[in-house]
C-alpha cells in the first residue's frame, strides 16, 4: 500500500528510471502488459499446480509426472514452431483472442475432474493447454511492443518481460492461498455432512473395524485406523474439489481477459 505509490513517483521523477513507467501512455503496451500478467498467472500457474495434483491426488511418481506434461511441453515448442512462421501473416488480436479461449476451456475441462480422473483423462487437456499458451505469448509481444517508436522499444520490453514474471510470482502465491483456502471450505463441510450422517458414518467404521480386525489388527488399534482412513478420505475429497475450484477461477479469468483484446491496436502493417 505504501511501497507501490512511493515507487511509481520515485520512477516517474527520475530522468533514466529503472522501470521507465512513461512508456504506459501507449495503450497497446499498457493492455498487453496487463494481458501478460494474466498469461503469467495461467502459465506457471498451471506449470505449479498439475504436478502437485498428480502427486498428491493422482499419487504418480515424479517421473511419470514428468512423462505426464512432456506431451503438453511437445505440444507448445510444435505450435511456437508453426506460428513463429505465420505470425506476420495473421492478427495477432485473432490468435490471442483463440488462445484465451482455448485456454479457458481447459482449465473449465479441469475443473471438472473427480474422483475418477486419471492421467489418460489429462492427455488432452495439457495438449491444447499449450497450444494456447503459445497463441497468446508469442503474438501478444508483438500486439504489445509493435506500436511502439523505436527508442522506447527497450524500455518497453523491459516493463513487458517485468509483467509477466510479476504474473508468474503473483499468480503461483494467489493459487496457494486459493487452493488452501477452499480444501479447508471443504473439509469443513464434508466433515460437518459426514458428521450428519451418523449412521452411515458408524457403519462405514465398523466395516473398516472389521477388516483390520480380520487382518488381526488389535481391536482398539483397529478404531483408531478406521478413523484415520475416513479423515484421509475426507482430506483427499477436500482437496480434489478445491482444485477443481482453483481451475474453474483460472477458467473465469482468461474468459474475462478477452474483452482485452479489443483495446489492442493493430499492428502497423495491418494498419489502412
Amino acid at each position: 500500500m505504501i511501497a507501490l505509490p512511493l515507487f511509481i513517483a520515485w520512477e516517474l521523477s527520475r530522468e533514466r528510471p529503472a522501470v521507465d513507467l512513461r512508456v504506459l501512455r501507449h495503450r497497446s503496451l499498457a493492455v498487453g502488459s496487463l494481458f501478460s500478467m494474466i498469461v503469467g498467472l495461467g502459465l506457471y500457474g498451471t506449470v505449479f499446480l498439475i504436478p502437485i495434483y498428480a502427486q498428491s491426488v493422482l499419487h504418480i511418481t515424479a517421473i511419470q509426472t514428468g512423462l505426464l506434461v512432456l506431451p503438453g511441453a511437445l505440444a507448445s515448442g510444435a505450435t511456437m514452431l508453426v506460428l513463429s512462421k505465420k505470425v506476420q501473416q495473421i492478427d495477432p488480436r485473432k490468435a490471442i483472442a483463440a488462445g484465451s479461449l482455448i485456454t479457458s476451456l481447459v482449465m473449465f475441462a479441469l475443473a471438472s475432474i473427480n474422483p475418477g480422473t486419471g492421467e489418460d483423462a489429462l492427455f488432452w487437456p495439457l495438449i491444447f493447454r499449450g497450444i494456447g499458451t503459445v497463441l497468446m505469448f508469442l503474438p501478444l509481444s508483438l500486439a504489445a511492443l509493435g506500436d511502439l517508436p523505436p527508442e522506447e522499444i527497450n524500455a518497453g520490453s523491459g516493463f513487458y518481460n517485468l509483467t509477466r514474471q510479476l504474473g508468474g510470482s503473483f499468480g503461483i502465491a494467489l493459487l496457494t492461498s486459493q487452493l488452501s483456502h477452499h480444501e479447508a471450505q471443504h473439509r469443513a463441510r464434508l466433515t460437518e455432512a459426514a458428521g450428519a450422517l451418523d449412521i452411515g458414518l458408524r457403519e462405514r467404521l465398523e466395516q473398516l473395524q472389521l477388516v483390520l480386525q480380520q487382518q488381526g489388527v488389535d481391536p482398539e488399534l483397529a478404531a483408531r485406523r478406521a478413523l484415520k482412513l475416513v479423515d484421509t478420505s475426507i482430506n483427499g475429497q477436500a482437496a480434489l474439489l478445491a482444485y477443481g475450484d482453483v481451475f474453474h477461477l483460472l477458467a473465469l479469468v482468461f474468459l474475462a481477459a478477452i474483452p482485452l483484446v479489443l483495446l489492442l491496436r493493430a499492428p502497423r502493417r495491418l494498419q489502412p
